[in-house]
């Protein structure tokens, strides 16, 4: 069996393709950022599987993450086994596959990578693409539990207002109340209100990556987060607009410059946005 780790690079995929424990997941929209459905269909990693964010790990029934036995379910019926190695991938500096990331871990599912540099290096790098999607057997996934230690509620946000460091993965100007949601998508309602968290530091995701989409190394993102300024064993909450790009700076923060006391907070602004009585700062 494969050790995993939470980041591994395109060479070492390339090598291990093969292996039976290895999945291999593309993560995107049908239509969002870089990545969608077409152009996975049009050529992919070679057997790697489609998760769309957004109708795939979303609650159909509520807003929010999956209830375990919804994310067990789709598991089984992609093929993947709870025992198996999934390596996340996704175009646009991995933004999709380090939400799909988080929502692995939430689930109890250690075995899970992110592919460094994402479906744009593997690209560039001329590595083998094929056009044909597999069509995985259905297995009996069991998760191990969900692990709320790395989720804030709503509730965790507003209780620790003055003990946990506030890391905001937005774009400036939704930091500074200008605009609701992010650029691209000028005509979403992110909240009621604009503005940020009070304390938050604002420390757009996308910093903490490379031109060519990999993630810088330790020394750097530590510099990129050195306004933030806090300690090793601090409390950390990372949040955006709806979960996905905090869960990009969660993953850096926790997997990559290993501190240990991160939370994503996935109802993010489109919830706390719009929360009768939460302090705002603009």
């Amino acid at each position: 069996m494969i050790e995993e780790s939470p980041l591994v690079s395109c060479e070492w995929l390339l090598e291990h393709l093969d292996d039976s424990d290895v999945v291999v997941v593309e993560v995107g929209q049908l239509n969002g950022y870089e990545t969608t459905r077409a152009r996975y269909l049009a050529g992919h990693i070679p057997t790697a599987l489609w998760i769309d964010w957004a109708s795939e790990l979303r609650n159909p029934d509520c807003v929010g993450v999956l209830e375990q036995e919804m994310f067990e379910n789709l598991m089984a019926a992609k093929g993947i086994r709870d025992t198996d190695l999934v390596v996340l991938y996704s175009a646009d500096n991995n933004i999709w596959s380090t939400s799909a990331y988080w929502h692995f871990r939430l689930f109890g599912h250690a075995r899970t990578s992110v592919l460094d540099g994402g479906r744009t290096k593997w690209e560039r790098l001329g590595y083998p693409m094929d056009s044909v999607s597999p069509r995985p057997s259905m297995t009996v996934y069991r998760s191990a539990g969900v692990d709320e230690s790395i989720r804030a509620l709503r509730s965790d946000v507003l209780g620790s207002l003055t003990t946990s460091a506030f890391i905001d993965a937005r774009e400036p100007e939704e930091y500074r109340g200008e605009t609701f949601s992010p650029s691209d998508a000028p005509n979403a309602m992110g909240g009621q209100r604009a503005g940020h968290i009070p304390g938050a530091v604002n420390v757009p995701w996308r910093l903490a990556g490379n031109a060519d989409h990999t993630f810088k190394r330790l020394p750097e993102l530590r510099e990129v987060f050195a306004e933030a300024n806090f300690s090793a064993n601090a409390a950390v909450i990372t949040y955006c607009w709806v979960g996905a790009r905090s869960a990009y700076s969660w993953f850096v923060l926790r997997e990559l410059m290993g501190l240990r006391d991160v939370r994503n907070y996935d109802g993010s602004w489109a919830e706390y946005g719009s929360s009768v009585g939460a302090p705002i700062e603009v």
